[in-house]
């Protein structure tokens, strides 16, 4: 089975442009291309290629999908075999895994869904263009191309089309495709697939047509392959943009998603039913590192400040900046009438006149009121405190302290605040460790000393000592030939040590003695039936890393220096024991310049030489953009050439 992290980058990879170029001639009309569809037979071109989204759809016979899905149906290919096609088109090393009997049995229910999904998509929207009513509605409020882009379609009353579709029993009920009454789930909605990442139908959202129905709108219930707390509605339109932009708009539901990238602001995605969790920021994560939410200009209730859609954009705001993320906010002017992103953004035009501001600031702007006594303004401070504690860069808090002390106090004030913060921050992190710690310390039979030693304490009560030092474990380094533990010890008289262990150092307590004690004082007392139980608590705390054996491209899909990684056009640094941490990639080991080899001289000399100096202010593609504009397909020659010669050793 193909890994999913292969099937990530191939999708990453794949241009649509490209890929459906090569079967059909594209000319372009704007910022789309056309063609004749190849599925059917047709002499105007109704078959359209969206690069911003990575989709094809043809407004003719109704084909629809990414580069993937092209492959399969022009080729008659499976999913499988079209993405090796890609990923040997894009030199992608495929990498695969034997799934157990449970593993496939879940694969084989998931194609079963996401057939009966598309089964029944293609159905709905056949049924909307039999409905002038509901045809007119969606068509009025989405456009007629939208909604067929998009594949909306409509249930009509007392249907039973999972039936006539011929989805089987067990399938319908696992996907709860019925209502109690044997019906289908939707009947009387227009319905809007939602889609994943890879384009398969995973549920809908269903908009009733009706005065007589309770709610407006109803989700798909959680199944195998849709879950509310973690799929996101737009993402199968939104990624591209998105990886391109760094960015993502944020917005309450999908019809306010549905509304933006109807009118081209495609990099826009929603929740179902539900506030963002981190589930959401996980997958958003792995596209973007920025996200501007656009919160619903509810007027506030009586006796309250804000209404339900700043107050929403407040809570999720700060929970994606503790993720890691920058965050930004377009806000709707606030009326007597409520107004969301799908009633306010009419056209493009009207979306960049609301100004972007950056969310401490726009907070601030919010919270601070005049007429606030001394320990509202305190709750304030901290709050927003909290916040810039999240970020790491000095620079950056500076320049939040200074538009911050234009509310409320002074730089100094702000500053104090911020450290405060960063500082209970840190005392939570070490408190939650040292509880974590603690249950594993009687897991395993033992007890530490305030970080100074380890003992136990027998059943009769007697006190037994088993060293004069503690060890933090930081990494397992991985590696085929010589894995790896780097560890920090500590002794009684506050003595710190970093260690890189081999396996065979742990194997005997000879051979840890020897290793320990050759570092300085570190004195192990215990047996080596100790040893093992000590052993037994390190492998479970310690985080695993991959050894970088040689510079240059990596498989994993970086570039590695002997003192950081360039990934995802960011350069990330080393830190003192040599680890760069990439989310979607793991842990990565770069020994010469940890803090164990740093001042070597013997060792890693030439990764101290191949270093990532950061000194050129131009990116790369903007120094060969101008050089291709001066010196044409010349230029382009002589750049490929300097990349071929780049790493060959000169010949003399």
């Amino acid at each position: 089975m193909i890994n999913h992290q292969t099937i990530e980058k191939v999708l990453d990879a794949a241009n649509i442009v490209d890929v459906v170029g090569d079967y059909v001639t594209l000319k372009r009309k704007g910022v789309r291309l056309f063609a004749c569809c190849p599925f059917h037979d047709e002499r105007t071109a109704s078959f359209c290629v969206f690069p911003e989204t990575g989709t094809y759809k043809c407004f003719g016979c109704g084909e629809h999908g990414n580069s993937v899905g092209f492959l399969m149906k022009h080729d008659n290919l499976t999913y499988p075999e079209a993405i090796r096609v890609l990923a040997k088109r894009y030199h992608i090393e495929i990498e695969e895994s034997i799934p157990t009997a449970e593993e496939q049995q879940e694969h084989q229910t998931k194609e079963a869904m996401w057939i009966a999904h598309d089964l029944l998509a293609k159905e709905y929207q056949k049924q909307l263009l039999s409905h002038k009513e509901a045809r007119e509605y969606a068509y009025k409020r989405w456009g007629k191309e939208y909604c067929e882009m998009r594949g909306i379609g409509y249930c009509p009353k007392e249907a039973h089309l999972v039936d006539a579709v011929h989805i089987s029993q067990d399938v319908a009920e696992q996907l709860h495709l019925k209502n109690k009454g044997g019906y289908d789930f939707f009947c009387g909605r227009i319905t809007i697939p939602i889609r994943d990442r890879q384009q398969h139908v995973i549920g809908f959202t269903a908009r009733a047509f009706d005065d007589d129905s309770a709610a407006k709108y109803m989700n798909s219930k959680d199944s195998l392959i849709y879950n509310k707390s973690k799929s996101v509605f737009g993402i199968d339109t939104a990624w591209r943009e998105a990886a391109r932009t760094e960015s993502f708009y944020l917005v309450e539901g999908a019809p306010d998603c549905m509304r933006l990238q109807s009118i081209g602001i495609h990099n826009t995605v929603a929740p179902l039913g539900t506030a963002w969790t981190e589930e959401h920021f996980a997958l958003l994560r792995r596209a973007a590192s920025h996200l501007c939410f656009l919160p619903d200009a509810d007027p506030p209730k009586q006796g309250e400040r804000f209404g339900p859609g700043i107050k929403a954009v407040m809570k999720s705001g700060e929970a994606a900046m503790k993720y890691g993320f920058s965050v930004s906010v377009k806000q709707i002017p606030v009326s007597e009438k409520k107004q969301d992103p799908d009633t306010f953004f009419k056209n493009k035009n009207i979306f960049a006149s609301i100004e972007e501001e950056d969310f401490i600031l726009w907070m601030a702007d919010l919270l601070f009121d005049a007429g606030m006594t001394t320990e509202q303004q305190g709750k304030v401070i901290k709050q927003l405190a909290a916040l810039m504690a999240l970020i790491d860069d000095d620079t950056t808090i500076e320049m939040y302290v200074s538009q911050l002390a234009s509310h409320t106090g002074t730089k100094n004030l702000w500053k104090k605040a911020v450290d405060k913060q960063k500082k209970a921050a840190a005392e939570e992190e070490e408190r939650a460790k040292a509880e974590k710690d603690s249950e594993l310390y009687k897991q395993f039979g033992f007890n530490v000393e305030k970080d100074k030693y380890y003992y136990s304490i027998s059943e009769n009560g007697s006190f037994y000592e088993w060293s004069n030092f503690t060890m933090t474990p930081l990494f397992h380094i991985k590696d085929s030939v010589n894995p790896k533990r780097i560890y920090k010890l500590k002794n009684v008289f506050g003595l710190e040590d970093l260690i890189e262990m081999k396996q065979e150092d742990l194997v005997s307590l000879a051979k840890f003695k020897q290793r320990v004690e050759g570092l300085g004082n570190y004195i192990w007392k215990a047996s080596e039936r100790e040893l093992t139980k000590l052993k037994a608590f390190l492998y479970e705390k310690t985080e695993t890393a991959v050894m970088i054996t040689q510079l240059g491209w990596q498989r994993q899909g970086f570039f590695a220096f002997g003192n950081g990684i360039f990934f995802d056009g960011k350069f990330l640094k080393v830190d003192d024991y040599g680890i760069v941490r990439i989310e979607s990639k793991g842990n990565f080991y770069l020994p010469a310049n940890s803090k164990i080899y740093r001042d070597d001289i013997k060792l890693f000399q030439f990764e101290r030489r191949f270093i990532h100096a950061g000194l050129s202010a131009v990116p790369l593609s903007e120094f060969t953009e101008q050089v291709f504009r001066v010196f044409g397909d010349n230029g382009r020659v002589g750049f490929i050439f300097f990349l071929a010669t780049l790493f060959r050793d000169i010949v003399t």
